[in-house]
């Protein structure tokens, strides 16, 4: 059986906030439609730059 290495990783979308999403690799095999997935993203946005405190901390929550 082959491991699959996960990692957590951003991307800048162009309404200027961060998403978050998970890189497998190998990719793994879907099993309804047996197409490879690289990525899975989670519906997760960050504030780019935080202006203000409230965001911050919703950023570190978010990121737990």
């Amino acid at each position: 059986m082959k491991t699959t290495k996960v990692t957590l990783r951003q991307r800048l979308l162009n309404s200027g906030k961060i998403t978050l999403y998970l890189d497998f690799y190998p990719p793994l095999k879907d099993p309804e439609t047996k197409k490879n997935i690289r990525h899975e993203y989670l519906g997760i946005y960050l504030v780019k730059s935080p202006k203000f405190a409230i965001e911050k901390e919703a950023n570190k929550e978010k990121m737990r």
